[in-house]
């Protein structure tokens, strides 16, 4: 027999060593969905303790809520106590606690898969008008629900640590009045679809018109315009000689003369 598919003890959900230089706080680990509805894996919380304190500082918030519950100013239900209770919140969703003997979850002995809800992701433009919404994309916002603030990703709802600014444990689905919280319900896996991509016809660039210089024409010489050329040069040397045999004839005479 597959021994995943057997009914496990109680306490294998829960630590069997207590490391006493971290935080004492009960928390919650993976799921086990093979029970309907699923139930969690308690473990120790992995912070330091505050100095002159069994638990950290987000604990000792979550305790001091719970404790100041019954004025109904706060949700308890982020507090499971600590790891050396003997006994569990009634609200833990876990085996051994008053939940878990009301609700009867029932073991299959196989995962139950994810329901699966597609969406769109969310544009800039789209932000929730909820003022206690700091963002609306796709890695979900912050909500104010019942007096706690809380990470909801499409319709899943999660714990949210306010000391290191990221979600928690899956807490359960948000209602249709968006204000309330279904705590037996199972997570729904949310997946992001690529939206529909617009084509846009684009016309083709126009090459602009590059104008071209006319080409220099070098002028050819035959040998016959060459030898024509030298015959010229020649003249020319002998009238400029003659020039100067007659410049120095009348140079000559004025000396005479004078």
């Amino acid at each position: 027999m597959n021994p995943s598919t057997i009914r496990p003890e109680s306490s294998s959900y829960h630590p069997k060593v207590v490391d006493m230089t971290k935080c004492l706080g009960r928390r919650f680990g993976s799921q086990d969905r093979r029970w309907a509805p699923f139930i969690y894996h308690t473990i120790q919380c992995s912070h330091r303790p505050e100095k002159g304190s069994s638990l950290c500082k987000g604990c000792i918030d979550r305790e001091a809520k719970y404790e100041a519950a019954s004025t109904g100013q706060y949700w308890p239900q982020h507090w499971h106590g600590r790891v050396t209770d003997s006994t569990f919140m009634p609200w833990s969703h876990t085996m051994g606690s008053k939940w878990f003997e009301n609700r009867k979850p029932v073991f299959r002995g196989v995962d139950r898969p994810k329901q699966v809800q597609r969406r769109l992701p969310a544009s800039n433009s789209s932000a929730s008008s909820d003022s206690s919404a700091s963002s609306d994309d796709a890695s979900g916002y912050l909500k104010l629900l019942q007096g706690e603030f809380y990470w909801v990703v499409g319709p899943n709802v999660y714990e949210y640590d306010q000391i290191e600014e990221r979600p928690g444990d899956f807490v359960g689905l948000l209602r249709a009045d968006g204000e309330t919280i279904d705590r037996d319900a199972d997570e729904v896996e949310v997946v992001e679809v690529a939206a529909p991509v617009e084509v846009v016809e684009v016309a083709a660039p126009v090459e602009a018109a590059v104008p071209v210089e006319a080409p220099v024409r070098t002028p050819v010489r035959t040998p016959v315009m060459i030898k024509r050329h030298r015959k010229g040069l020649a003249r020319s040397t002998q009238e400029i000689r003659r020039l100067k045999e007659e410049i120095n004839k009348l140079r000559l005479i004025i000396r005479l003369l004078a």
